[in-house]
Formats: C-alpha cells, structure tokens, sequence
C-alpha cells in the first residue's frame, strides 16, 4: 500500500481529471458517504511558500471540477488508501453536512486591521461564551455565534451592512496587530464582484473599520479534514 496525499472530501464518485502538487495524477478514494480526492507521492512537501502554493492550486483545480469541495489541510497524509477509507467513514455525517454547506459556493476572505488614524473607535462588544465545538453544523453555528459579538470594535455593524450576499459566516480572531481578526465568509460561486463591491460600500460608511478582501478561495475556513 502507498501513502496517499488528501486534497479534499467531495461527494461519492466524484469525477476529476488532472495533476496534483508533485504533477501525479489525482486519484479517487471511495468511502461509504463520501469520497476523497488524493494523489500518490513519497512524503508530504515541505512546509515552504512554494509547497503551499502547489498544494492551493491542486485544492484549486479539484475544487473547479465539483459542486462541494471540503479542501484538506496542507500536509494531509494517510498511510494507505484503507486508513483514510476508514476515516471518511467514521466522520461521514459532518463531512456530509459540511459538503451541504459549501455546494455552490466560495470563500472570501477579510483581514481586519486596526482602524486608521483619527477614525472613530466604538466600544468593543463583549465575547459570548460558546461551550465546546461540535462537528457539522453545530461546529459552524458555535463560531458564527461567537463572531455576532468578537470584540473588534464596529465589526458587527459593518458585516451586517452586506449580509445579504453571505450565506454562512465564521470570524477568527488574531493578537498580532496590526491584524485583529479575519473573517471568512461563504458566499454564492461567481458572485466575488457584487460581494466586493458591498464590502466597498460598507467600508465608505463604517470608515473606523479596516479590512483587506481576498478570493475567491476553496472554502477551506469550511472545511473538516480527515482525522
């Protein structure tokens, strides 16, 4: 048995075609709900600007061949094919509530800075508790709740102002200013431009808020890897 390498988890008998990080073909992995979408090399890469861009771009070509893609962690190794079959099973439901959640759509992703000088600072609003994580759903909606009141001031009231082009939300939050948070949002596929320009206009009007856009990505803030 060969070490297969995890580029994501998709629906059963996805149907995929081209190369991997290391230019081998990719290769199907079937479990009983889901399936995983690898490609066979020796080791795992080095963990290097150059070895996670390669893997991007593979997560990239998967996921631009299916509805739902959920992307692996970079490093994803499982020994053989057997061990990761028995992996997609045992997390077969998340993984099918996870693939619900990102069929059709895309990541956009906002950095959050501190606010430029001058600018308005309101209060921070204080951090719910939100208890242990789950998996699936559960997992999503405890960090979407926890991002409704994240401490970085005027945050809430400048996502709410374009709410209406996101579909699932989760904020992550950073103690390495000037960075404060980053924000992860889900969004339809093929609408990044609408989703950027409400982002502009909510900036011209929450001036105390800073971000930096990015995407269209995978949706890998979405994702579970194979454990």
């Amino acid at each position: 048995m060969s070490p297969v390498y995890v580029y994501a988890i998709a629906d059963r008998s996805p149907r995929v075609a081209g190369a991997g990080l290391a230019g081998e073909a990719l290769e199907v992995v079937e479990g009983a709900r889901v399936a995983a979408v690898v490609g066979v090399i020796a080791a795992a890469p080095p963990v290097d600007e150059s070895g996670l861009r390669a893997h991007d771009d593979a997560v990239r070509r998967v996921a631009a061949q299916l509805p739902a893609v959920l992307p692996a962690r970079f490093g994803s190794l499982a020994a053989d094919a057997d061990e990761l079959r028995r992996a997609l099973d045992e997390g077969a439901e998340a993984y099918v509530e996870a693939l619900d959640l990102v069929r059709g759509r895309e990541q956009m992703t906002l950095r959050v800075l501190d606010p430029p000088d001058g600018a308005p600072v309101p209060p921070a609003a204080p951090v719910p508790e939100t208890g242990t994580a789950g998996a699936g759903t559960a997992y999503l909606a405890a960090r979407a709740a926890a991002s409704a009141a994240s401490g970085v001031p005027g945050l809430r009231p400048f996502l709410d102002a374009f709410a209406g082009h996101v579909a699932a939300e989760t904020v992550e939050r950073h103690a390495t200013p000037p960075l404060r948070a980053s924000v992860y949002h889900l969004i339809p596929r093929g609408t990044a431009p609408d989703y950027l320009a409400a982002v502009r206009e909510a900036s011209e009007r929450h001036p105390e808020v800073r971000v930096v856009a990015s995407g269209p990505w995978p949706p890998y803030a979405f994702a579970m890897a194979p454990r």
